[in-house]
């Protein structure tokens, strides 16, 4: 029972989170120079591996990722497991901003293989892509602090939760990519994605307005009934089309005449597709000089359109008020313990008039290298990735050793999300790959990602021009 609750709790703060930790779809940064790694092709379509190559199902290329502005990764899982009360935790609060940003990301290729043909490369891919990515306001926090006090009365406090959004997208990516050197500077590629939509929900809070006055001890003192009073006022507006996750309901208890459902709760469904859409990589490298290459990339130009029957719109702009007939109604809404409480937000579901369409968070690659030997080079790399609502900037440092196809080293250094507290590497030794850009590095650590691939190599490398 215990492990269910926390799971359940686990769960709400995710969804809540709908979209936190923007995290990257795409490869760990550290493998964007690794020549031998056809992990990197996710990085810019345009540099393809030196080897045809058949991936592991499954395990082929797995990345996971969190970010976040204010919190380390032992704050990260007090708030995934919600069940000590985290937010009561002075170094919880010691870390708070007034914009928390959470972003997080999970992916895999179910398939993934390419193959030199002609004076061109050929890949493809299928995969599943989850991004969860949210901003909180510091407010939310404090309130949960204090009525969390033992012995806390409404004696006339007033909360203000403000500009809350959190976003959350499911969907499988099927690619086809090729990539082809038209002399000796310049390089080319292009990956064509199909997108088949599981779920996306869009939750934005513009405010839940909480104040009060009432008994202290439960006690009603009749010469102050007029004086008793509580009010909630929310303003928030929930989009999702949702077919690999569901939504539940619960009856309000406010009395017969005032009989209402609201959303009680986003769970995973089964599996099914909501939304079709398409998405374009696009890439090229430019060698000035033959110890010089330079190269740019934007990826996940597309969208998904989702379809009527599984879009849903929730809307919450009410108003309630209390006195001393129904205060204690008051009281089991505004005592709830979790992040989310979906009784005080009261969503109540409208029908949606039409189908709705959802951009993916493109990402711009910017990258520089200068090979001293051939077996080593010194690299930059800058990457944009416009995910709402945290818009997402890294700057990596690399030195890149790569003495044969069979073992490739990256050492990186990653300044921006991290705060310049991290470092990165990147492994391949035959067919595995291993990679992070922020070794973790203890309680502290603000940012956290992993990638592990299994490649088998196919037939004999094959030199650029």
């Amino acid at each position: 029972m215990k492990r269910k609750i926390q799971l359940k709790r686990t769960t709400t703060f995710l969804l809540y989170l709908l979209s936190v930790l923007p995290i990257s779809a795409q490869s760990v940064h550290s493998v964007y120079y690794m020549e031998a790694a056809p992990a990197r092709i996710k990085l810019n379509p345009a540099l393809y591996p030196t080897n045809s190559f058949f991936s592991i199902p499954v395990v082929g290329s797995a990345n996971a990722s969190v970010t976040s502005n204010t919190f380390g990764t032992n704050d990260i899982f007090d708030l995934f497991q919600n069940n000590d009360e985290f937010y009561m935790k002075d170094r919880f609060r010691n870390n708070l901003k007034e914009r928390n940003k959470v972003n997080a990301s999970v992916n895999t290729d179910i398939i993934s293989f390419g193959w030199h043909r002609g004076k061109g490369f050929w890949s493809v891919n299928a995969g599943i892509r989850t991004d969860i990515n949210a901003n909180i306001d510091r407010s939310l926090f404090d309130y949960l602090y204090d009525i969390e006090k033992s012995h806390h009365y409404w004696t006339g406090q007033t909360y203000d939760m403000k500009d809350a959004q959190a976003h959350i997208n499911l969907y499988t990516e099927i690619g086809i990519g090729y990539a082809r050197q038209i002399n000796r500077k310049w390089t080319l590629g292009a990956r064509l994605k199909l997108l088949l939509g599981m779920g996306n929900a869009n939750l934005k809070i513009n405010n839940i307005h909480v104040e009060g006055y009432l008994p202290t001890d439960g006690t009603i003192d009749p010469t102050k009934y007029k004086d008793y009073y509580a009010k909630i006022v929310t303003d928030a507006t929930l989009e999702s089309s949702l077919k690999g996750l569901k939504l539940e309901y619960s009856n309000t208890d406010d009395g017969e005449d005032n009989y209402h459902k609201y959303i009680s709760d986003i769970k995973a469904g089964s599996f099914g597709i909501g939304g079709y859409g398409t998405a374009l990589d696009f890439g090229l490298t430019f060698r000035p000089i033959s110890k010089i290459m330079l190269s740019a990339s934007v990826l996940d130009l597309g969208f998904i359109n989702w379809n009527k029957g599984c879009t849903k719109t929730a809307v919450s702009q009410s108003t309630r008020t209390y006195d001393y007939t129904n205060y204690q109604d008051f009281e089991s809404i505004t005592s709830g313990k979790d992040v989310v409480n979906y009784k005080m937000l009261d969503l109540r579901n409208e029908d949606a008039s039409k189908s709705r369409y959802t951009s993916l968070a493109s990402t711009i690659v910017v990258g520089a290298e200068c090979a001293f030997i051939k077996q080593f080079s010194l690299g930059i790399l800058y990457t944009n990735r416009n995910t709402q609502p945290n818009n997402i900037s890294e700057m990596t440092f690399s030195a890149n050793f790569r003495p044969n196809n069979w073992f490739n080293f990256t050492g990186s250094y990653s300044m921006i999300q991290s705060l310049g507290n991290s470092f990165g590497v990147g492994l391949k030794i035959g067919p595995l790959f291993l990679g992070t850009d922020y070794m973790f590095l203890g309680n502290n650590s603000k940012c956290a990602n992993a990638q592990v691939g299994i490649s088998i190599p196919i037939g004999k490398s094959k030199n650029k021009i």
